[in-house]
């Protein structure tokens, strides 16, 4: 709905509808809704509800209760002009729900994702970009923790900035070199929006709720990110094991393209993670990809899992001390983010080493097994 049209900025200020600090405009005021009509400006339909209606039964549309940012939003455009109006004259209802739980900022990101993965257009993740910047610039609360995860608004904003290249390209199933030609082109059309987003998201690195060895204590908000390049190279590759120079070609690619704002502690995350999946381990968190959705596994597959991979689960452990010590993780964001040479020069190299040496392992002991069904020890 397009405030700004409808009251074709003619002068109103907030002191002639008396909404000040001490009275705080929200979308379910109806007081504040009756001083708008009596101005003169046409209100949207969903700010048109009586209070004694909010609550109405079911999921009928006249009933909804939301934020005026929700009633704003029209996802094929962005006019900050109405969000300043309505912030203008003292609607501050930016972490409002609406009747399925979702903040401005958390249905922006569902929404992100979704085009992302289905109607991707240049156009329209420009408007996303902007509208992440802008609520969260004003007050948006991106660490609201949602139910059933407990992850985060800010882990959904990560997941909705992977650049799904079936939805930007018809050519899925090609090299690896012409999926990093879309996600590069990508980046160089959102690099600074990109950087601008992460930098918001970097105040904190709250985790989820799941028990999963790629990240101790719950996955933070990046590894959401990671995961979806992650599947994107297994889907572009027709599901082919994970590779070690496809992995450091795309985070090479993350970091010198999308230039994203990370801390030591988020780029300690994105290490762990990143050599986790190189060493081809086994996820007992959201890997899967059903986001909200996820109930995860009961205690004891988890259990399971972790005592059979418990020799390669100690090779991470030391192989991240190492990297750790090399990539100087303690040293602050911009220093290290600046790091890209690590992941070909220092992290590759060690990575291959690694793995040559438990495919070995692995032969060494499928062999013996083998000896040991024909009799022969």
């Amino acid at each position: 709905m397009d405030i700004s049209q409808q009251v074709r900025y003619r002068p109103l200020n907030s002191e002639c509808l008396d909404v000040f600090c001490r009275s705080k405009a929200t979308a379910a005021s109806h007081l504040v809704v009756t001083m708008l009509r009596r101005e003169g400006v046409c209100i949207p339909e969903p700010l048109s509800i009586a209070p004694a209606e909010q609550n109405g039964p079911g999921y009928d549309y006249e009933y909804w209760s939301q934020s005026v940012f929700h009633a704003l939003d029209d996802y094929d455009r962005f006019e900050d002009e109405d969000y300043a109006f309505a912030f203008s004259i003292g609607f501050r209802d930016l972490d409002e729900p609406d009747i399925e739980g979702r903040t401005p900022l958390y249905g922006l990101s569902i929404y992100g994702r979704v085009l992302m993965s289905c109607y991707f257009s240049y156009d329209r993740m420009l408007n996303i970009f902007r509208k992440y910047l802008w609520l969260m610039e004003h007050g948006a609360d991106p660490w609201t923790r949602l139910p059933l995860t407990d992850a985060t608004v800010a882990h959904y904003i990560y997941m909705s900035l992977v650049p799904e290249v079936w939805g930007m390209s018809k050519d899925v199933g090609g090299s690896i070199k012409d999926l990093l030609g879309h996600i590069e082109i990508f980046f160089d059309k959102f690099s600074t929006l990109f950087y601008d987003t992460t930098r918001h998201l970097a105040l904190s690195n709250p985790r989820d709720h799941y028990r999963c060895r790629c990240s101790p204590g719950g996955c933070p908000p990046i590894i959401w990110l990671l995961r979806g390049f992650s599947h994107m190279l297994t889907k572009w590759c027709a599901y082919q094991t994970r590779v070690p120079e496809s992995l450091a070609e795309t985070i090479d690619l993350i970091l010198a393209k999308g230039n994203p704002f990370w801390t030591g502690d988020q780029l300690k995350s994105a290490v762990r993670y990143w050599t986790f999946e190189a060493l081809e381990l086994r996820h007992t968190c959201n890997h899967g990809g059903e986001g909200e959705y996820f109930q995860g596994m009961d205690e004891e597959e988890i259990d399971e899992i972790l005592e059979e991979d418990v020799f390669v689960l100690s090779i991470l452990e030391e192989l991240m001390e190492e990297f750790e010590t090399r990539l100087n993780l303690g040293q602050e964001s911009e220093i290290v983010r600046r790091n890209v040479s690590f992941w070909n020069e220092i992290w590759l190299p060690r990575v291959r080493e690694v793995r040559d040496s438990l495919s070995s392992h692995r032969m060494r002991d499928n062999q013996k097994r083998q000896c040991e069904e024909i009799g022969v020890v």
